[in-house]
């Protein structure tokens, strides 16, 4: 059964606009890259030592140039390059800086496979072009490239579909199209139906550009019926193949796996020797800031009462609800209730609220403005996506007069970007929550956003220089304070407890009024 969320983003047209950005995004940049990387590549053979014009420093600074962007993973090589898109088109948001980086990281592998390509063509087909006095150029242009285009051709599939991958990777740090809604909609959602659509989709497009690109490949090929009658004998020695692996599959897991079973002994005896360990482990997951350092405050504290505490430390917010659900984790600290609440209710999992220990009050920061009535018209502003936080970053804004909500909003029910009835003349963007603070460094002039208290922490922003903030003494402190979560039934154990206690203590409250500025409040 679909979920709510699908329909919704299906009504808006968010779908079908996705996999338009994502196609279009793929086209431009596939088309740039391989106007940077058909000529680079062609420049590497010709002045490669065995080439027709060997220039052996040209061909080892253009192979150091390529081997060094390449060799740059791609999550990197984006954040690295955000400034370099910001300095191109005005700005390190959107279809258009993804485009640069998209072109940026796909230029020198298609410089590779362009090289590659035309390496294949056969040194007897060069020297008869030689010996009929053809020039470089003409030995480049009418003998290279011709006799190379089907592994030209299929080489571009190959880059087309890498850089439809890379577009999907492109969403963590604010790009569109499939990827943003299968991160932003369906992981950061609990929308397992989203996510997977979003996978099918993209699976269609990847087949489509593979069928056009292989079949204008087999036109383009002299050798085609060669290579069909080579292609049908292979897939013959691949089913062969695979249905014998099958067969021996099946085969190992009928044996018996009795082995396994004398290993018990050693195993138990082996256990018997080791010294019983002094303190029992309570294992938290938290995020980084302030989390993490909070609970490393309360460490000998609960050495004393018998227990060592291990910290386990997540950029993200969906997993450490699933290692908490699947007992890796004794607790968690990083989230409020409205967050838990909504992914118990998309995951059925029976995760709950141990104590509440303290609060971050949402801040609105801006680039380059000192108050929101200096907002302009069309300015942009950045949202966290994950479900929780997208509702209490628009009902922020709407506390600040900038958009307005539906009459019956609420933060228990929720609200994302979809719901908003008036936009104030801006452009909302929803981000992934962690990435928000870098996008406003990154964003243009005049850019807002609402950031989380933790996320602002870590980025060096100050709550007292936020544009505007939600109200500590409020609903909100009581409704989006952090929590220690555990599973139903063990908030009263007393590992648990022994882990609030420590806590909710003098001590504790004081560490966070001293380090945090007002950006964290205890509450207990």
């Amino acid at each position: 059964m679909l979920s709510e969320m699908f329909y919704k983003l299906w009504d808006n047209g968010l779908i079908q606009l996705g996999v338009w950005e994502t196609i279009y995004m793929t086209l431009i940049a596939s088309a740039i890259a391989y106007a940077i990387g058909l000529p680079l590549g062609v420049v590497l053979t010709v002045t490669d030592d065995s080439g027709i014009h060997p220039v052996r420093w040209l061909n080892r600074a253009l192979g150091l140039v390529v081997n060094f962007f390449r060799s740059i993973p791609f999550l990197i090589l984006m954040v690295a390059m955000l400034p370099v898109a910001k300095l191109i088109v005005g700005k390190s948001l959107g279809n258009s800086a993804m485009i640069v980086m998209l072109v940026i990281a796909a230029a020198p592998y298609v410089a590779r496979m362009v090289e590659s390509s035309v390496k294949e063509v056969g040194a007897g087909v060069i020297e008869a072009a030689q010996s009929m006095g053809a020039g470089n150029f003409q030995i480049i242009w009418k003998v290279l490239l011709p006799e190379a285009k089907p592994s030209l051709i299929l080489g571009a599939v190959i880059s087309m579909v890498t850089i439809l991958g890379y577009s999907a990777m492109a969403s963590t740090i604010g790009g569109t199209g499939l990827g943003q809604i299968a991160i932003i909609y369906g992981h950061q959602r609990s929308n397992d139906d989203i996510t997977w659509i979003c996978v099918f989709l993209t699976v269609i497009i990847v087949q489509i550009i593979q069928e056009v690109g292989t079949h204008i490949a087999r036109c383009t090929d002299k050798r085609a019926k060669k290579m069909m009658e080579e292609r049908k004998m292979k897939k013959k020695i691949t089913l062969i193949l695979t249905l014998a692996l099958v067969v021996l599959c099946f085969a190992a897991c009928g044996k018996s796996e009795a082995p396994a079973a004398t290993d018990a002994p050693a195993e138990a005896s082996a256990a018997a020797t080791e010294a019983p360990a002094e303190l029992e482990k309570i294992i938290v997951g938290a995020s980084s800031t302030p989390h993490a350092e909070i609970l490393e405050q309360v460490k000998e504290a609960l050495a004393a009462e018998g227990y060592a505490l291990d910290i386990v430390v997540y950029d993200d917010y969906v997993l450490p609800n699933q290692a908490l659900a699947d007992g890796t984790l004794d607790a968690n600290y990083f989230q409020h209730s409205p967050y838990l609440d909504s992914y118990n209710a998309a995951n059925g999992t029976e995760l709950v609220s141990a104590a509440l220990i303290h609060y971050e009050p949402f801040g609105i920061y801006g680039k380059g403005i000192e108050d929101l009535s200096a907002l302009a018209e069309g300015a942009t502003i950045l949202v966290p996506a994950d479900d929780s936080n997208e509702t209490r970053a628009l009902f922020l804004l709407q506390q600040e007069g900038l958009i307005t909500l539906p009459e019956d909003a609420s933060a228990e029910v929720g609200v994302t970007t979809l719901d908003i009835v008036d936009n104030g003349g801006y452009d909302i963007q929803a981000v992934q929550a962690d990435t928000v603070p870098a996008q406003l460094e990154n964003s243009d002039k005049g850019t807002i956003a609402v950031i989380n208290g933790n996320y602002a922490l870590q980025a060096g922003l100050n709550a007292a220089d936020a544009l505007a903030v939600e109200d500590a003494s409020g609903d909100a402190a009581q409704t989006y304070a952090n929590i220690i979560a555990c599973r139903k039934g063990e908030a009263d154990s007393e590992k648990i407890q022994a882990l609030v206690k420590a806590l909710q203590t003098d001590a504790v409250r004081d560490y966070i009024a001293a380090s945090y500025n007002g950006a964290v409040v205890a509450i207990f």
